[in-house]
């Protein structure tokens, strides 16, 4: 082998190293961006869920458009990760009354 084709070798390697060493820790941050913003979604939606929550239950009604609309935000939180908050449906609440757990 020559001088120049070792000099190449180890050259290209330093270099690959170095490109791929940039784009993981690019990865990285944009990683934590994200999940700061599902984390922020998923705070506000939970918050949204609570309000409409409590604004519906004082008015003891629920018009079809905010149900529909209470139904996609609550899909959304769901599907951005767990959650300790936990959601009591239709299906759910008629079981419990009955059995009168609720």
């Amino acid at each position: 082998m020559n001088l120049w084709e070792i000099i190449i070798n180890y050259w290209l390697e330093f270099i690959l190293t170095i490109i791929s060493g940039a784009c993981i820790a690019v990865i990285k941050s944009q990683h934590k961006k994200v999940k700061a913003l599902m984390v922020g979604t998923q705070a506000l939606l939970r918050a949204e869920l609570i309000r409409s929550g409590e604004k519906y239950i004082e008015r003891g009604f629920v018009p079809i458009y905010a149900k529909d609309a209470f139904d996609k935000a609550y899909i959304s939180y769901h599907n951005l990760g767990r959650s300790k908050w936990k959601y009591c449906g239709r299906a759910d609440a008629r079981r419990n009354r009955q059995s009168g757990e609720l």
